[in-house]
């Protein structure tokens, strides 16, 4: 016997004996059915209503000062009131900002690597890097650029790694 869900309507295969309280073809379809009756009792039900580990114990958000409620087992761990102010807090300067690239006969290529081989006169070899004294990846004066191997450059730079500027 053939039967159509009540709530998306799709065909369902039945015995006879379970023909009379057949309503929905699956516990998801009963779900989505019941939620708008549901729902609302239960939020009634707890609207108003105190965790079950209130204390009433107040802390000010190290980020913006507003006052929120928090309990006793967060005490020592909850320094903002959202994901927000927490967020916020997080941001730091980026470590690494792309240099500046220019186009050289069509092709694109980092500002400092061309200054190099201008002040060199010969293209460099993908094994050369170009540091910058300063570690300041947009100031491209040929005085703060200096020509190192790939492992010279990488045990420099490994050096600042973390330590601000």
């Amino acid at each position: 016997m053939l039967l159509c869900c009540t709530f998306c309507g799709r065909s369902v295969n039945l015995r006879p004996s379970r023909k009379k309280r057949f309503k929905f073809c699956s516990r998801q379809c009963l779900e989505k059915a019941t939620r708008s009756v549901r729902e609302p009792a239960r939020l009634a039900v707890i609207k108003g209503k105190k965790p079950y580990n209130w204390s009433g114990m107040q802390k000010a958000c190290q980020m913006c000062g507003k006052l929120f409620y928090i309990s006793p087992s967060r005490q020592h761990t909850k320094k903002y009131c959202s994901q927000i102010c927490y967020g916020i807090a997080q941001r730091v300067e980026p470590p690494y900002r792309p240099c500046k690239k220019i186009t050289v006969n069509g092709r694109r290529v980092p500002k400092h690597r061309h200054v190099m081989e201008q002040a060199l006169g010969r293209k460099l070899l993908p094994s050369e890097h170009v540091h910058h004294k300063n570690r300041n990846t947009h100031d491209n004066r040929r005085v703060n650029l200096e020509l190192l191997d790939i492992h010279e450059h990488g045990r420099i730079s490994s050096k600042h790694r973390g330590v601000p500027r």
